[in-house]
């Protein structure tokens, strides 16, 4: 998946508001949200002044290029760390992955790496966030509590 602005961006604020929107920036009341693309990361900027933003939510969605019609496999890690049950695991759309994951189409029991990709999904240290990550057969959300 190339990196690009979020299909989707969800707002959820402490006074149980909800807010969706599309595109590259979003605001709702005080709180705005935008991105800039730099060095090769995709940057969030969020402020607000005066509501409480509880998480926010980022869907990207595959385009038709992207989308996996072979099998895919799924590395995601834990909350605290590893205890041995860290593990490639097909696409399991509830599954919540905390910082990083990587999704591929190899197997080391198949030594043609003809066609193989590998691609990882993170955030940078110290985004003063907790992220966890979802990956579905349609795309993949970030959520960030914040």
């Amino acid at each position: 998946m190339k990196l690009r602005n979020p299909d989707f961006i969800t707002l959820y604020t402490g006074k149980d508001d909800s807010a969706v929107f599309t595109g590259a920036s979003a605001s709702f009341e005080d709180v705005s949200v935008s991105f800039t693309e730099t060095d090769g990361a995709l940057r969030l900027h969020l402020t607000a002044d005066k509501t409480p933003v509880r998480y926010i939510s980022l869907r990207f969605n595959f385009t038709d290029s992207e989308k996996r019609n072979e099998s895919i496999r799924i590395l995601g890690d834990t909350y605290e760390r590893g205890y041995g049950n860290l593990h490639w695991e097909g696409i399991v759309p509830e599954r919540m992955m905390t910082w990083y994951m990587l999704a591929s189409n190899g197997s080391d029991l198949n030594t043609d790496c003809t066609g193989r990709f590998t691609e990882g999904f993170s955030v940078k240290v110290q985004p003063n966030s907790f992220v966890n990550w979802q990956y579905d057969n349609a795309g993949i959300t970030m959520w960030a509590d914040v």
